[in-house]
């Protein structure tokens, strides 16, 4: 028997009292989550995945292993994959078996799995947005380029999205082609178009673009029947129609026409008229004619400043023939102000592409330090350049040249002679005078028989210089036997010429 006083006995009565509670809520703590698991379970087969969190977060941060599982499993069952992982993870360091431990790890592969595939579809959808937001830029492009007249831009750009199945791009070159009277490549788009689920608007203006090639088409063909016959007058009427709704190649005919005297009825108005609405839209060829027309006042008022803008948007199109114009305009300062930096660039521009009046333009402005710094071998280069393209300009340069030795270069009455052969071969009156000449001051008889024969040419083509000093030739027998008869006959025609 145990002989306890008051005081121990209620103390002992506290401790016990005590125990009891802290086993109590021992108890509580331990198994009210494992009550609550099945309950969770369900939620998660019924794709409750919220409500099941919910259930699963007090224990589980409480230090629940199973608690902390199975939100690792709703979370990344709903997707909220780098929380399930970070769940995943403390379950694997907690204490547990082996067993346990490889199932957890399973899972966060699984989980860093998931990760990886989600960023690489973010990448993927991020990309695609990139990429739409690029070619609805390259669309608008286009339209902007369209509307400042250049047509080849813009085709460019609506091809480069529309080829990778933008629809606004695939209408736009549509509708263009169908202008452009490049029907089969319209219609080609338009059946691509049709491929896609449009809607009530879009199938009807894919309609309408189709319709409008079918009958543009028909128009312009039968126009062409009719001028292929010689029924110009026919032709022309028939050419209206289609042009005045946009038809291109019916602008351009009627344009060709009206400037025309053998085939059509010329009328430099309606021939600007119709050039210039082909070049608005963006025909660059049309561009260069409203160009040369309004600079000149063919067909409208000259208007220096607009025809040089006309050449301009050809010109920055690629268009060497506007590209020349331009530079000789500069160079020239015909009707502006003299600028040998414009001149040289568009001359440049031209010459890289291997036009030899632009290669002989080139070759001036280094000679001549014109816009750019001296540069003799460079302007000799370009001279041979052009010349051996039958550039009479060019040819008649290198004869000057090495007749009288220029620059580097010595004087060579032999290359002198061949370069204006060239010239006079092409029916230069410029280098058979100078045959002549050089061919005279050689005194071999060979020599006077060429510069016979030069003179006689130029006497023939009705030049009274050349009519007086053949009969001269052939009163003295110079490369040829004496004939007085033909120099009389020479002289009385020059002295009646004159």
């Amino acid at each position: 028997k145990l002989n306890f006083n008051k005081k121990t006995l209620i103390a002992i009565a506290a401790c016990i009292i005590l125990i009891a509670v802290c086993g109590f809520a021992i108890y509580k703590h331990m198994a009210a989550p494992a009550m609550e698991y099945d309950e969770a379970l369900q939620l998660m087969e019924e794709g409750k995945w919220d409500e099941a969190i919910q259930m699963l977060l007090d224990p589980a941060e409480k230090g629940y292993v199973l608690a902390g599982y199975y939100m690792a499993v709703a979370l990344a069952s709903k997707g909220e994959y780098e929380q399930a992982l970070t769940w995943a993870k403390i379950v694997v360091n907690s204490e547990i078996e082996e067993e346990g431990k490889k199932e957890v790890n399973e899972l966060i592969k699984k989980i860093e799995e998931s990760i990886e595939e989600q960023q690489k579809a973010e990448q993927e959808k991020i990309e695609r947005q990139n990429e739409i937001e690029r070619l609805k830029n390259v669309t608008k492009e286009g339209v902007e380029a369209f509307k400042a007249g250049k047509a080849e831009k813009a085709l460019q750009c609506w091809k480069e999205a529309a080829e990778q199945r933008f629809v606004p791009a695939m209408f736009y070159l549509a509708q263009a082609c169908s202008r452009r009277g490049e029907l089969n490549e319209a219609i080609a788009w338009l059946e691509k178009l049709m491929k896609f689920n449009l809607d009530e608007a879009g199938a009807k203006k894919c309609k309408g673009i189709f319709d409008y090639c079918v009958q543009q088409k028909e128009i312009y063909n039968k126009g062409l029947d009719l001028f292929r016959e010689g029924k110009y007058q026919e032709a022309i009427e028939n050419f209206k129609i289609s042009a005045s709704r946009g038809f291109l190649k019916s602008q351009i005919m009627l344009a060709d026409l009206y400037s025309d005297d053998q085939r059509g009825q010329v009328d430099e108005n309606e021939s600007y008229k119709w050039y210039r609405m082909a070049a608005e839209q963006g025909d660059v060829v049309s561009q260069r004619k409203v160009g040369i027309r309004t600079f000149n006042g063919t067909g409208t008022d000259a208007n220096t400043e607009e025809g040089i803008k006309w050449l301009t948007l050809a010109a920055e199109q690629g268009d060497v023939v506007s590209q020349c114009i331009l530079a000789e305009i500069y160079y020239d300062g015909n009707g502006i102000e003299r600028d040998y930096i414009n001149a040289h660039k568009w001359a440049k521009l031209a010459a890289d592409q291997g036009v030899a009046k632009a290669q002989y333009m080139l070759g001036r402005m280094y000679l001549a330090e014109h816009g750019v710094k001296e540069d003799f071998d460079t302007a000799i280069q370009l001279f041979v350049s052009a010349a051996e393209k039958n550039c009479v300009e060019a040819q008649l340069k290198l004869g000057f040249i090495y007749r009288f030795g220029v620059g580097k270069i010595s004087k060579d009455i032999g290359k002198a002679i061949e370069w204006y052969l060239m010239a006079a071969e092409s029916g230069n009156a410029e280098g058979q005078r100078e045959l002549i000449n050089l061919y005279r001051e050689s005194g071999d008889y060979y020599s006077e028989k060429e510069s016979f024969k030069w003179c006689k040419v130029l006497a023939e083509a009705g030049n009274v210089d050349e009519q007086r000093e053949l009969g001269k030739y052939y009163y003295e027998g110079f490369g040829t036997e004496p004939n007085k008869k033909e120099a009389y006959h020479m002289i009385y025609l020059s002295v009646l010429a004159n």
